[in-house]
């Protein structure tokens, strides 16, 4: 698998590729907004399947923790490429362990 996230730290201009690169190479991923951040940048939200029940995952709560969005966009990564191919992420079947769930992603949660 060629990988996307290349990097440890990303501004969000870089952020921002890399989501456009995983919703094209995993056209499944929907990517859409969470709101706006005090400065008026998107704060980007990825949905991963679809079902009556989500798990949330976050990343980058503070402004200098932008080590903890690269971590998340990794997983992702991993969980999506899993999902197309079905394969398994810690030894487990990613998409039978979606089946019927979702997972909401909202790896920058302060981008400012």
């Amino acid at each position: 698998m060629e990988s996307i996230i290349k990097q440890l730290d990303y501004d969000y201009n870089g952020f921002e590729s890399v989501l456009r690169q995983l919703k094209e190479k995993y056209p499944f991923l929907a990517l859409g907004s969470a709101g706006k951040s005090v400065m008026g940048r998107d704060i980007k939200l990825l949905r991963l399947s679809k079902g009556a029940d989500y798990i949330l995952y976050t990343a980058a709560i503070h402004g200098s923790e932008r080590l903890t969005a690269t971590v998340l966009l990794k997983f992702i990564e991993e969980l999506c490429e899993a999902v197309k191919n079905g394969g398994k992420v810690a030894g487990v079947d990613a998409r039978r362990a979606l089946y019927g769930k979702g997972i909401m992603f909202v790896p920058m949660c302060n981008p400012d």
